[in-house]
């Protein structure tokens, strides 16, 4: 039985498909070096402490007017809608970025459980 739905939320390239990849044990979203490759929403499913959850993989919100960064935020929408939890990633070689910022007020609007998590820390 699925427990909730957690969303992965973030800038462009900070690690989104490649945490959903890990936790969900399989390669199911594209990782690649190139902002824009995620788009739609990705779910699937992962088992924590005997629990299942939803989660679901998004496309990097990007602030500033990119191609196809319309679409790809109203599919975040969807996701954050969704989701019980979000999980906002943001990247530790590139430090705290003015969309991080926007990201983060944004997440804040929808009354939703925020955690922050940093990757790229190695």
């Amino acid at each position: 039985m699925i427990r909730g739905t957690v969303a992965l939320v973030g800038r462009p390239n900070v690690g989104k498909s490649t945490i959903f990849n890990s936790l969900i044990g399989e390669r199911k979203s594209i990782v690649e070096d190139t902002p824009g490759v995620t788009r739609d929403r990705i779910y699937g499913e992962v088992e924590w402490l005997t629990q299942e959850y939803r989660i679901i993989d998004t496309g990097g919100i990007q602030v500033e007017n990119q191609p196809f960064s319309e679409e790809i935020n109203m599919q975040v929408d969807v996701a954050i809608e969704e989701a019980d939890v979000i999980v906002m990633i943001a990247s530790a070689q590139e430090g705290v970025m003015s969309d991080d910022i926007a990201i983060a007020r944004k997440l804040q609007k929808s009354k939703k459980p925020v955690i922050l998590a940093v990757n790229k820390a190695d």
